[in-house]
């Protein structure tokens, strides 16, 4: 049977489609017609008819609106988390107070792993102040945190004055998958401590420190929790 939809609009929707599929991260219209040099008019007209068709859908992420392929890995998610938490207790029993490589290895991690803000994010943040990039990075966490759609930590944000008269700002992360009754799965916070640092540079062009302030565990798992800091350099 010979199709009635118009060649154009099947080129124009397969290659959008193609387009959001390859950015896990999500894109804006911005985005796309920047990198597919079709006007914003465009995209937006077939960006609305992809998600009639439910090929795609969208979400707000601070001020703006991030459109994401509705197409989901089979993977169970429940069984990476299990396998993850695995390959952190044991490399905290291999490699005891280790908690520097693992910061780096969170670095190396970002080379392997698209943790994209989105161009117009960045660029938006080159000239921003630290909370700014601190209320992004709390929108978009699960691109940090393997367990995102099973278990959201809780993240309070603070700012803490320093003898200097500079501040820094203070990540506490409660509610966490890797915040049980025990410190075998810690290393994560060194690593997502690291994909930080390696974001804002990659991403924003600032370098910035990010480190593991304290670590607290708990019989009641609610009551656990971690605290990273950041620094702009």
């Amino acid at each position: 049977m010979i199709s009635s939809i118009p060649k154009e609009i099947i080129e124009y929707e397969s290659e959008i489609v193609d387009y959001i599929r390859g950015k896990t991260d999500g894109v804006t219209i911005t985005d796309i017609a920047k990198d597919k040099e079709y006007s914003r008019n465009t995209v937006s007209k077939y960006v609305s008819l992809l998600i009639l068709k439910k090929k795609i859908f969208s979400r707000k992420v601070g001020a703006y609106q991030l459109y994401f392929c509705e197409e989901e890995i089979s993977f169970p998610k429940i069984f990476i988390i299990e396998y993850y938490k695995g390959i952190l207790s044991g490399l905290k029993q291999k490699f005891p107070d280790s908690e520097d490589l693992f910061k780096e290895i969170g670095r190396i991690c970002y080379k392997h792993i698209d943790l994209s803000l989105g161009g117009v994010i960045s660029k938006e943040l080159k000239g921003s102040r630290v909370n700014r990039f601190i209320k992004i990075y709390n929108d978009v966490f699960g691109k940090f945190y393997p367990s995102s759609d099973v278990t959201n930590p809780l993240i309070d944000i603070s700012l803490k004055k320093l003898d200097n008269n500079k501040t820094k700002t203070i990540l506490k992360f409660t509610h966490s998958e890797f915040l049980q009754d025990t410190d075998d799965f810690i290393y994560h916070a060194y690593i997502v401590a690291g994909l930080i640092e390696e974001l804002w540079k990659k991403e924003v062009g600032r370098k910035i420190q990010c480190n593991v302030e304290s670590v607290h565990i708990s019989d009641k798992t609610e009551d656990s929790y971690y605290e990273l800091s950041i620094e702009v350099e």
